[in-house]
């Protein structure tokens, strides 16, 4: 992987839901991958 952008827009998951229409686990699952499994920078 050579660079990753992902979008956190909230913490809440009714909050995510309303804004973005996902849910937010997959997301916070995908940004916990990024961070312990690659060597992607994470800021």
């Amino acid at each position: 992987m050579d660079a990753a952008d992902i979008n956190l827009k909230g913490f809440a998951e009714d909050f995510y839901h309303t804004v973005t229409g996902a849910q937010l686990k997959p997301i916070m699952d995908t940004i916990r991958y990024a961070v312990h499994e690659t060597e992607c920078r994470v800021a």
